[in-house]
């Protein structure tokens, strides 16, 4: 019902790798047109995952030719992503959504410092890797070297993340699934590391066990159990989930929230529309009008909201909404008029 769209990005920048390295390789332009083509697509996706494609320099001859193409050609491919993501920022703050594109966020250097511990010694062995993998990687780093250019484009995976990390690194306090885009490049590694062992055949065999063993353990028993996802027991029950849906039409619009991940509501009720982490955001004055006032300018027809995050006043002093429905602590507001 929902996609997540890192995955689609990740394979597109794979493939477009493939091509980059072949045109550095075989000197063929349809190879460099279909590499430039797959780098468009997953950076119009998501843009961090354009370090994986960019990390095939490390195989340039640097060729007058190529050298002229490869200019021209991230030219081609950075052009159509900056436009997209202009007109997409401005799409997310009519929308009132909170998790697209690329800013800057301020945030005290504590968060910052606990931020980068948390991802260091949680998210990302255990989303990459998982914690044995982590391990066996190290191991093997301590006795093999890798080829100078898988090396140097290892290297210029790490530096380009890590330049995104430090621009994205409010959200990587949620996102920590932002590390995908470092998957390729400990791919590279583990498949150049073993390259020249007498047993790198058994090492590949035990490296994907430990991954499946380790998912199926840290990811089975959690759907069992509560597992602290943030997840509101509404929706985890599937009698209310279902009475919640049904409550909400699909032929309007919604307000949904008190959501802080500006996703989660959407999923579960299969709604369309905008989202709130405060309703007080929603009904505060702005230089630009109210903002609840502008989304049903916009066609706004419904909400959805957590009874736990608002005064029954905040609603009821509304002009032309009513009180649908009440399922555990949510309940369904739907406005009788229609704004133009």
């Amino acid at each position: 019902m929902n996609a997540m769209p890192d995955v689609m990005a990740l394979t597109l920048s794979l493939a477009a790798l493939y091509y980059f390295s072949q045109y550095f390789k075989r000197d063929s332009m349809s190879f460099l047109a279909f590499g430039l083509v797959f780098t468009i697509l997953c950076g119009l996706i998501k843009f961090q995952f354009l370090i994986v494609p960019l990390s095939s320099i490390a195989f340039m001859q640097f060729k007058k030719t190529q050298v002229i193409a490869i200019g021209l050609g991230l030219l081609v491919t950075i052009i159509p992503i900056v436009f997209w993501y202009s007109y997409a920022l401005e799409l997310t703050q009519l929308n009132n959504l909170k998790e697209f594109g690329l800013w800057i966020k301020p945030i005290s250097l504590q968060s910052k410092i606990e931020t980068f511990k948390w991802n260091l010694i949680s998210d990302f062995p255990e989303l990459i890797l998982g914690w044995p993998l982590t391990v066996l990687l190290l191991m093997v780093l301590n006795k093999m070297q890798l080829k100078q250019a898988l090396a140097i484009q290892v290297m210029i995976g790490l530096i380009g993340f890590a330049l995104f990390y430090v621009l994205a690194i409010e959200r990587m306090r949620q996102h920590s699934y932002y590390f995908m885009s470092l998957l390729p490049f400990l791919i590279l590694a583990v498949l150049g590391l073993f390259r020249n062992s007498a047993y790198k055949f058994n090492l590949l065999i035990l490296f994907c066990c430990l991954n499946f063993v380790w998912s199926f353990i840290r990811i089975i028993p959690s759907r069992w159990t509560d597992g602290g996802q943030g997840i509101p027991k509404e929706f985890k029950s599937i009698s209310q989930r279902m009475a919640l849906t049904k409550a909400l039409s699909n032929q309007k619009i919604s307000l949904v929230g008190a959501d802080v991940s500006g996703c989660i509501f959407f999923y579960f009720t299969n709604t369309k529309g905008y989202s709130f982490e405060n309703f007080d955001e929603l009904i505060e004055p702005r230089t630009d009008g109210q903002l609840l006032l502008k989304m049903r300018q916009k066609g706004l027809g419904q909400i959805l909201i957590n009874r736990t995050v608002y005064l029954d006043h905040e609603l009821l002093k509304l002009n032309h909404i009513k009180r649908i429905q009440r399922i555990g602590n949510f309940e369904v507001w739907a406005f009788t008029d229609t704004l133009k």
